[in-house]
């Protein structure tokens, strides 16, 4: 038996007080009596009464406990859980980009999917499962599902997503189904610490390493070039070393061009820059050195307009309107487009200014450029967009050869990862 409200037992305490104030109560009156005969008289009908007068005492005490315990239970609202017995579960599942932090060998969202499978075992048979998916939408991803193994398919086919923001939503939704059945296991798994009721909370985090780049960009200097940026170490304080790479004079390959070091606190984020002795670049990547657990956020790859005007964009899907895109594309400036199928598509493709996946979103996006994602599917019918991962500004907004520089924005999920 379990209590929606434990702290309404605490009505209970006046049970102890009304036994006592029925143990210290004065039970005979003192009357004045004219004469002796008329006290001789009345005793005889006190011996007729008394037997009554305590039963009725110890009723109208009984009666006083009954009223305080079923006050107390009324408050409480008590659940009984018969051991052995088909149940419903609901999980609410953390989908935060946070959960694709990496302890070397599994994600969190994966460690997450493990517990779940775990819990769906060990539950009774016959009961029913619910899950959730908090990932910015707090959506029901299945309901009531009485097959395991239907329910762990569900559970392996998930992902994690890469917004930030937090569990209220989903808390919510918890909370309501368990004012909606009070008998119910509801389980929040995230890699955060929740104080809840009701609802058994799983911290899936160990202690990770995790730092990212942001607000990496590159202005002129006497000298030549500095690269600057943004990092941030997410959970401990110690020392980041940054690395900057350039294209060489054949603007193909990347050399090393410079490095720092940068010593940062936990969560705070602090301003580095790179000088370099080059005057002009194609592409420029800022690298952070070492192990992390999310390699995403951990380099910025800078393309130079002025240096590259020949663009180059890389096309990907299956669908009979990407010509149209193409040629969009093409008669929006210098621009070269490489059509090709979601099959022919791999991660490693590399030399492209923008990607543009069209109804098609691959299991890993690309890290050295804009991307751009149309008619996006991703099995939940979430709907369709097109996301900029950049912000442009302009170097010389006057001069007759203006062109751009890329700066990437603050609101990156390097920043905003919980």
């Amino acid at each position: 038996m379990s209590f929606a409200y434990p702290l309404g037992l605490i009505a209970l305490a006046a049970v102890p007080v009304i036994i006592l104030i029925y143990i210290i109560k004065s039970k005979y009156t003192e009357q004045t009596i004219a004469s002796t005969y008329l006290w001789t008289l009345s005793e005889r009908f006190l011996k007729k009464r008394k037997p009554l007068s305590k039963l009725t005492g110890i009723i109208t005490l009984i009666l006083q406990l009954v009223a305080v315990l079923a006050l107390a239970l009324l408050i409480a609202q008590p659940a009984f859980i018969v051991k052995g017995a088909a149940r419903d579960v609901y999980f609410i599942l953390d989908g935060s980009a946070s959960m694709n932090i990496s302890d070397g060998k599994n994600t969190r969202f994966a460690i997450a999917q493990k517990k779940i499978e775990e819990l769906i075992d060990d539950t009774p048979t016959g009961s029913s499962f619910t899950l959730v998916l908090a990932d910015g939408e707090s959506g029901v991803v299945f309901e009531g599902v009485r097959d395991k193994k239907q329910a762990k398919r569900f559970v392996q086919s998930l992902s994690a997503g890469w917004r930030a923001f937090d569990c209220a939503d989903a808390l919510l939704s918890a909370q309501k189904y368990y004012n909606d059945n009070r008998s119910a296991s509801i389980y929040l798994i995230s890699d955060r610490e929740f104080e809840t009721e009701n609802i058994d909370a799983i911290n899936v985090a160990g202690q990770p390493c995790n730092r990212g780049l942001s607000a990496c960009g590159v202005k002129s200097a006497a000298a030549g070039l500095i690269g600057y940026g943004k990092v941030a170490s997410y959970f401990s304080a110690g020392e980041v070393e940054i690395e900057l790479f350039a294209s060489d004079e054949t603007g193909k390959e990347l050399v090393k061009a410079g490095q720092t070091k940068v010593a940062v606190q936990a969560g705070e984020l602090v301003d580095f820059e790179i000088s370099t002795s080059l005057g002009a670049y194609a592409v420029m990547r800022f690298e952070i050195k070492g192990d992390d657990d999310l390699a995403a956020d951990n380099s910025v790859t800078l393309y130079d307009d002025a240096e590259a005007q020949a663009r180059k964009a890389l096309l990907v899907g299956d669908g009979a309107d990407g010509i149209y895109i193409k040629s969009a594309l093409e008669s929006a400036g210098k621009t070269s487009v490489d059509v090709i199928s979601s099959k022919q598509y791999s991660s490693a493709a590399e030399g492209y200014g923008l990607y543009v996946f069209n109804g098609y979103v691959p299991e890993s996006l690309p890290s050295n450029a804009a991307i751009w994602l149309i008619n996006a599917v991703d099995g939940r019918d979430n709907g369709c967009g097109i996301s900029f991962r950049d912000v442009l500004t302009p170097r010389d907004e006057s001069g007759a050869g203006s062109y751009y520089l890329t700066e990437y924005a603050e609101g990156t999920s390097a920043l905003q990862r919980r």
